[in-house]
């Protein structure tokens, strides 16, 4: 019992720590994707802002006034460089917002002038991570589209041109934001790139969260488990090694007793005890000569064991045949005796049923 229970103590604890390391595996997942989903949001939110910061950094003018009316009567969009003049339609270019408009227009004068200054944009990631107290490595890197190449003429658009450009500041290989669209319908496109240090996501862990509290509901579970099986497991094993079931009728040989289908625990004794273990060792007929069972009970032959022969008859009936109506003890005249088991009769559940009232009479003693 003493390694039984240093056993299930090793497998209790190995499942403990197991869990336990599986649920900070999981925290610090969960600890990980935290913090990216804040830089994304970061990013999401302030990286449509930059291109006014950049204007405003290098003194360039962006202010004025506009003719509603005259912007909703545009029929298109002209963006006149050194190389080319390139026409683009209402249909594909006509925020509702005129603040937009000209927002993406800038940063398309900025990109096209090869004023874009990526470095004010690394600058500008990498203050709002600070502020938000992100301790990060992070870069920032635009993928640039040839806007002539977008727009071949006014009343066409190619989405799926290949990016002719990129500006970027230093090479992180580590978390890469959401794009955010630059520039008049997103010919250019902002990534960001993060890399955050494993201590730090250590250090923004919850270290007793719901998976903790789910193992250490866990090893609750396992040690009232244990208890019950160090309690119950013993029981268990005798059932299985002396436990013999006839019919509807449990007997154990070593203790001497015989449960029936009510629950109704009875000693056997003597005679009845001795008949019991003929009738058993005769599995599967359960037929016995009357000579046979008066020689090894009595010692006697079958005329002069006949009055103790009848009489254990009618005990072995009362012990528990006329209970159990799955059996019947038959007379054999002149041979002797045999038990009668009828199959139909006999309850599919009665292994599970008998155990359970094992377990409950063993406890009690």
């Amino acid at each position: 019992m003493k390694g039984t229970t240093v056993f299930i103590w090793s497998v209790l604890l190995f499942i403990t720590f197991i869990s336990l390391g599986l649920s900070y595996v999981f925290n610090y997942t969960k600890s990980k994707d935290e913090l990216y989903l804040q830089v994304d949001s970061l990013f999401q939110k302030h990286a449509r802002e930059w291109g006014d910061c950049i204007m405003e950094s290098k003194g360039i003018p962006y202010s004025g006034v506009y003719n509603s009316q005259e912007y909703a009567n545009k029929k298109k969009t002209t963006i006149i460089s050194v190389d080319d003049t390139i026409d683009i339609s209402k249909t594909f270019f006509h925020p509702e917002s005129y603040y937009e408009y000209q927002m993406k227009s800038r940063e398309t004068f900025l990109i096209m002038s090869d004023a874009y200054d990526i470095e004010i944009i690394d600058s500008l990631f990498k203050n709002i991570l600070r502020n938000a107290g992100v301790i990060a490595e992070s870069s920032v890197e635009l993928k640039i589209r040839n806007l002539k190449d977008m727009f071949p003429c006014p009343d066409s658009i190619c989405k799926n041109v290949p990016f002719v450009k990129s500006l970027s500041t230093e090479s992180i290989d580590g978390h890469i934001s959401s794009p955010i669209g630059v520039g008049i319908c997103d010919h250019a496109l902002l990534y960001g790139y993060v890399k955050i240090k494993p201590s730090i996501i250590i250090s923004n862990i919850n270290w007793f969260g719901y998976s903790q509290i789910c193992v250490i509901i866990l090893f609750v579970i396992l040690l009232i488990l244990k208890h019950y099986l160090l309690k119950y497991h013993p029981i268990y094993s005798l059932f299985k090694r002396n436990v013999v079931l006839i019919g509807n009728t449990c007997i154990d040989i070593s203790s001497q007793e015989l449960f029936l289908w009510s629950g109704e625990c009875k000693h056997i004794t003597g005679t009845k005890m001795q008949l019991m273990q003929m009738l058993i060792d005769a599995a599967p007929t359960y037929k016995l000569s009357k000579d046979d069972v008066c020689r090894k009970i009595w010692n006697r032959n079958s005329k002069d064991g006949q009055a103790l022969y009848n009489v254990v008859m009618t005990e072995m009936r009362g012990l528990f045949i006329t209970d159990d109506p799955s059996l019947e003890l038959k007379s054999l005249p002149r041979e002797g005796m045999q038990l009668l088991v009828n199959g139909t009769m006999i309850n599919k559940r009665r292994k599970m049923h008998f155990l359970l009232i094992y377990l409950k009479h063993n406890i009690r003693k």
